[in-house]
C-alpha cells in the first residue's frame, strides 16, 4: 500500500493486491516481481521458490544431514547452495516430493508436508501472475 501524505489516502499497489489475492508475503511477491525473467530455467526457478518468505523458517538439523546428502546426490535438477543452507533444504525436499520419493524420519516428512502446503500459494501466483513456466503449472497442481 502506498500511503499519500497531502491527501491521507491509501492506495493498493499491483503486488499488494497479488500478494492478499494468492495468500502470500508481499516481501515474496516483490522478490518474484524483482527476480523474475522469462528465460529462467528450473534450476533458477526452484532456487527462487526456496527463497520465498513463506519458507524462512525450515532447518536443517542434524539427525536430517545424512539423508538429506542421500536425496541431494539424486535430485535432478542440481543445486547450487550447500547442505548447511536451508534453501537448499527446501530445493531438495520440492524435488523428492515432485519425483514421489519416499523420506524415512518424522522431521524430515513433516517438512516435506509444510513445504508442499506452502508451496501451492506461490506456484500459483508465479503461473496466474507472469504465465512463464509450464514448469510452475506442473508444480502447482501436484
Amino acid at each position: 500500500m502506498k500511503y499519500d501524505a497531502n491527501s491521507g489516502c491509501f492506495q493498493v499497489t499491483d503486488l499488494g493486491r497479488i500478494a492478499s489475492y494468492h495468500n502470500v508475503a508481499h516481501r515474496t511477491i516483490s522478490m518474484y516481481n524483482n527476480s523474475l525473467k522469462p528465460t529462467m530455467g528450473y534450476e533458477e526457478l526452484c532456487q527462487l521458490f526456496s527463497l520465498s518468505e513463506e519458507l524462512k523458517h525450515v532447518t536443517v538439523k542434524e539427525d536430517e544431514k545424512v539423508q538429506l546428502e542421500e536425496l541431494f546426490n539424486h535430485v535432478h535438477i542440481p543445486i547450487k547452495e550447500s547442505l548447511e543452507e536451508p534453501t537448499a533444504k527446501v530445493n531438495v525436499l520440492l524435488q523428492a516430493y515432485i519425483s514421489q520419493t519416499k523420506l524415512v524420519g518424522l522431521s524430515m516428512t513433516s517438512d516435506m508436508v509444510f513445504i508442499t502446503q506452502v508451496c501451492f500459494l506461490p506456484l500459483r501466483s508465479y503461473w496466474k501472475w507472469y504465465y512463464i513456466s509450464f514448469f510452475t503449472l506442473i508444480l502447482s497442481y501436484l
